[in-house]
């Protein structure tokens, strides 16, 4: 008898975990966010589990009177709910837990084990089943993919990656994994909550502010830089000047300037001083002269030639009738923002740099 009342208050403690649907949000600065994109509905969810763990927990209670023990000490599991998209993912290790919500996942095995806690018994590599709650085991280590529109609940040791939410970044695309990157850091947005607009260009003044933010969010942790109250962009043009980012020749820059187009050679003199010297370590051999397009005299040559050795740029590749030279930088064509997160993305992460040889 009191065999089968444990194995009852081990169940009801199991369902204790099972966590409630939450409603997703999103946001909507158009190019920097300061933190990833939490979804909305915690309060919703908290709620649903408070009253879970109340009236399981009463439960609890009088079978162990019956028992005369005293009942066990219920967790209250506090989970965090994504709202995921295109290419996300969610790395499940020991102590970790996850729960889908809707949609559909794939879980891979790479290590250790993982237990289906609401069933009793250890997952194997494939689907996922709705509503079910896996924890890691020792030493586990799982990479759970997941598609397009599905919300999980996590706890503990998940990392998640929440996936690129803009239509026109197809998983194919040559910038998917940095857009998704940049997006997943937080160094870069869309410019609608469904659009990144890859091919769209880039104004001087908006890149004064991602250099910024980025100089911010390198030394400081996190971004605090708001928008002006009168003109949008003095406040990260004033950091910029102020934390030597920029000389004061930018400080007396006409609104007409400020707002045209970025070239990709000024956009990379504009990042150049973002980070610290000492994240250029030289990784490639690029000698003097062999971008085919940046003599060794040209404007901003040095930092365009230390992009290069550093491996955040790579130039364009050669094509078989020999009319693009492999290399070239196109340094007056104007950058491209798909271009910007590829960039941003190689310079915040040192494994995303490319490693070549250019003579």
């Amino acid at each position: 008898m009191k065999k089968r009342m444990f194995s009852l208050i081990l169940a009801l403690l199991l369902l204790l975990a099972v966590p409630a649907y939450a409603a997703a949000g999103g946001a909507d600065d158009p190019l920097v966010t300061q933190s990833y994109a939490e979804q909305s509905g915690q309060a919703a969810l908290s709620s649903a589990l408070a009253s879970l763990r109340s009236t399981l927990s009463a439960m609890v209670q009088r079978i162990s009177s019956v028992l005369g023990q005293s009942a066990p000490a219920a967790e209250t599991p506090t989970p965090k709910t994504y709202a995921v998209h295109t290419g996300a993912s969610a790395v499940l290790s020991q102590g970790g837990c996850i729960t889908l919500l809707s949609g559909s996942a794939t879980m891979q095995l790479n290590a250790g084990a993982v237990i289906n806690v609401t069933v009793g018994y250890p997952a194997a590599t494939g689907k996922l089943t709705r509503y079910n709650r896996y924890m890691g085991c020792e030493n586990a280590s799982a990479v759970i993919s997941l598609t397009d529109g599905s919300i999980i609940a996590v706890e503990g040791a998940v990392d998640v990656s929440v996936g690129c939410p803009f239509t026109d970044v197809p998983l194919g695309a040559w910038f998917f994994q940095d857009v998704l990157s940049a997006y997943n850091r937080s160094l870069i947005n869309g410019m609608s909550p469904t659009l990144y607009e890859p091919d769209g260009s880039l104004t001087v003044a908006q890149a004064v502010k991602l250099a910024a933010c980025m100089h911010q969010l390198y030394h400081d942790g996190s971004v605090t830089l708001q928008n002006g109250a009168e003109t949008w962009y003095t406040t990260y043009l004033d950091y910029a000047v102020t934390q030597g980012i920029l000389t004061t020749d930018y400080a007396v820059l006409s609104p007409e300037a400020l707002n045209t187009p970025v070239s990709r050679a000024e956009f990379v003199h504009i990042f150049y001083s973002a980070l610290p010297r000492s994240e250029y370590g030289q990784i490639n051999a690029v000698m003097t002269g062999a971008i085919p397009d940046v003599a060794e005299d040209a404007l901003y040559s040095q930092e365009i030639y230390t992009f290069y050795r550093s491996g955040i740029l790579t130039g364009d590749a050669a094509d078989e009738t020999g009319g693009v030279p492999a290399g070239r930088f196109r340094p007056t064509d104007n950058i491209k923002r798909s271009e910007v997160a590829t960039i941003m993305n190689r310079m915040f992460d040192s494994a995303a740099r490319k490693h070549f040889t250019l003579v």
